[in-house]
C-alpha cells in the first residue's frame, strides 16, 4: 500500500512539474474579434453586458472598433506591451432599450480609461485605471 501511495504521489508531482513548466502560449489581441462577456465592477460585482459588445484592434491602422451594444465604434488606439489607451471615438447614434444605453455608456467610459490588457484562462481581460475590469472571449470565426 505504501508503494503504491509512493508511486501516486510521485505522479502527482510529475503532473504537476510539467504543467508549471509549460508556458500558455499567448494569444493575439489584435486582428480578432473579442466579445464582451463581463463587466466586473471595482467593488467586486460582476455584470453580464446586454447586446453584443464586441471590439476588434486593426494593427495596421491603429483603429480600435466595435459594437457597444447599440451603436458601433472606431478610433485609434496605442497599445504599448501591455498598456492600452484610446483616441477619441466615433460613434453612431442610434436609441436603443434603456439597458443597452446604460451598458454602452459603461463600456465606453471604462475604455475611455485606458488601461492594462492581459490573458488568462483563455480570456482577454481590460483592466481599466480605475480598476474595472472588462472580460473578453475570442468570437467563433465566422465563414
Amino acid at each position: 500500500m505504501r508503494n503504491g501511495l509512493m508511486a501516486a504521489l510521485a505522479l502527482t508531482l510529475a503532473v504537476g512539474c510539467a504543467a508549471t513548466d509549460m508556458e500558455e502560449e499567448p494569444m493575439q489581441i489584435e486582428g480578432q474579434e473579442w466579445r464582451l462577456t463581463a463587466f466586473v465592477h471595482d467593488d467586486g460585482r460582476t455584470e453580464k453586458p446586454e447586446g453584443e459588445i464586441s471590439l476588434q484592434l486593426d494593427a495596421a491602422e491603429a483603429r480600435a472598433f466595435g459594437s457597444a451594444g447599440c451603436n458601433r465604434f472606431s478610433g485609434s488606439y496605442t497599445l504599448d506591451g501591455d498598456t492600452i489607451s484610446f483616441g477619441p471615438m466615433a460613434m453612431t447614434k442610434r436609441m436603443c432599450p434603456p439597458k443597452l444605453m446604460a451598458n454602452e455608456d459603461l463600456f465606453a467610459a471604462w475604455l475611455g480609461q485606458g488601461g492594462i490588457l492581459s490573458f488568462e484562462n483563455g480570456e482577454l481581460r481590460y483592466q481599466s485605471q480605475a480598476g474595472e475590469l472588462l472580460r473578453f472571449a475570442l468570437a467563433p470565426a465566422t465563414e
